[in-house]
């Protein structure tokens, strides 16, 4: 009878170690993801259009996005959080290394200092990518 009782126990500990790891491989993964994400944007996650000198003027940079992993992705999707920015983002799969540059366009329409972003969806990651958008538009008199 002790013995069933200890090996009922022993098999409850491994169960709940085993619980416990697949519980935690999830933040494992996302906390590596997290940490590569700064790679994958070799020149930041900020796009700094400067000092307008009017309103109604577009001006144009670009994102560049670099592919860290060892399997083709792409990008799925680019929120902008206003009308004033435009993205043509690539359709084609990014692969394995590859370098691409991502258009933006911005619009100067309201006054003073701007700050937006984009959400930037990748078909490897769970969660969206915000790169910000800022300039400094004239006021209006």
């Amino acid at each position: 009878m002790k013995l069933r009782l200890m090996q009922k126990s022993k098999v409850r500990l491994k169960l709940s170690i085993l619980l416990f790891f697949l519980a935690l491989s999830p933040a494992i993964f996302f906390a590596q993801t997290l940490s590569d994400s700064s790679s994958m944007w070799p020149n930041g996650t900020e796009l700094d259009f400067g000092a307008f000198e009017s309103r109604g003027v577009e001006r144009f940079d670009s994102l560049v996005l670099r592919n860290i992993t060892d399997q083709p992705f792409i990008i799925e999707n680019v929120r902008s959080s206003c009308g004033c920015t435009a993205v043509d983002w690539p359709r084609e799969p990014i692969e394995p290394g590859a370098v691409v540059r991502i258009p933006i366009a911005f619009r100067c329409i309201k006054g003073g200092y701007v700050e937006k972003h984009l959400d930037v969806y990748l078909s490897h990651l769970a969660k969206r990518e915000r790169i910000f958008v800022i300039a400094d538009c004239p006021a209006r008199f």
